[in-house]
């Protein structure tokens, strides 16, 4: 099964696809959490951890600086702590010292996340 390529209703029923990207570059897998680029926009899927943070921040700092107009795509995360909203923050404010809006896609588990602990009016969130 493709890393993207399926199809999820939400709470009113409406279909959203995601189909699975077709020229990308692998970045990294590490044990529960995988990586890859395509375009302005880093896929991430997995956990966001403890465990995996310090791993996703070198990834999503080397992306947030190669890139004008960085995203982050965390709608495949099925799990973020603490320490990966940390990472959160921390890209952000390396987004606004680079002068560069760093936006970030979350549903689900991150979505609520960031919305309990009110950094979704922090952070450009979309989703």
């Amino acid at each position: 099964m493709p890393f993207f390529g399926f199809t999820m209703n939400d709470q009113n029923n409406r279909d959203f696809s995601f189909p699975a990207p077709k020229e990308t570059s692998p970045v990294a897998e590490l044990g529960a959490l995988r990586m890859h680029t395509d375009g302005d926009t880093l896929f991430v899927a997995g956990d966001v951890d403890l465990y995996q943070a310090a791993s996703f921040r070198e990834v999503a700092e080397r992306h947030l600086r190669g890139t004008p107009e960085p995203r982050i795509d965390l709608r495949q995360v099925d799990f973020l702590d603490s320490a990966g909203l940390a990472t959160l923050l921390s890209l952000s404010r390396l987004a606004r010292k680079e002068e560069k809006m760093l936006r970030i896609v979350a549903i689900g588990n991150p979505r609520r996340v960031l919305r309990i602990t009110g950094l979704d009016s922090i952070l450009s969130v979309e989703g």
